[in-house]
C-alpha cells in the first residue's frame, strides 16, 4: 500500500485510485479510522488525510488487529 499511486485520474490514468467524492465522503473515512484507533487497532501504514494541495485523498491505509464489532 505505501506504493499505492493515488491523485486526478482525469489528469493520470495510470493511478491507483482517485479522491474521494467529498468532504462528507473524507470526514466519514476519518471518523472510522479514528474510531477502530481508539479500539486500539494498528495502523500498519496510512490513516491520515494525505498531504496534497488539491482534492479530497486519504492515504491508502492498512488497519491490523482489528476486531468485528457487534
Amino acid at each position: 500500500m505505501r506504493q499505492t499511486e493515488f491523485g486526478n485520474p482525469l489528469v493520470d490514468s495510470d493511478l491507483d485510485y482517485g479522491p474521494l467524492i467529498n468532504a462528507q465522503g473524507m470526514e466519514k473515512v476519518e471518523r472510522l479510522v479514528e474510531t477502530a484507533i481508539k479500539e486500539r487497532v494498528k495502523v500498519e501504514t496510512g490513516g491520515k488525510r494525505a498531504d496534497t494541495k488539491n482534492g479530497i485523498y486519504y492515504e491508502p491505509t492498512v488497519l491490523s488487529e482489528c476486531l468485528q464489532g457487534i
